[in-house]
């Protein structure tokens, strides 16, 4: 959604049409914008970078069952890589004792 030109956002609405005696109502014509070119690749790469770094937490999750930590913290590090995907790289970094390597 836009703004408007004195900093409110930008609602939608629908406009009489006035060359039909019919009420009839059209959609304003900045409510149906379509991405530019550039704009559709950045939401494309976006998407596939999310669903690599998703598969990526996935398979690490899994690897890190035979890792160092209690049952309970690799559990809840597949459940996080499989619901939330990326959100488990945080988890991963922030757990001192979660699939860290032996030393």
């Amino acid at each position: 959604m836009g703004c408007g030109c004195n900093g409110t956002p930008y609602i939608p609405t629908l406009k009489k049409k006035e060359d039909d005696e019919e009420e009839t109502y059209e959609m304003d014509a900045r409510s149906s914008r379509k991405l530019t070119g550039v704009e559709a690749n950045i939401v494309a790469w976006l998407i596939v970078l999310w669903a690599l770094a998703g598969l990526a937490a996935m398979i690490f999750s899994l690897v890190c069952i035979g890792e160092p930590g209690t049952p309970g913290q690799k559990f809840g590090g597949i459940v996080l890589a499989f619901v939330f995907g990326p959100f488990y790289w945080i988890y991963y970094l922030m757990s001192d004792s979660y699939c860290k390597v032996r030393k």
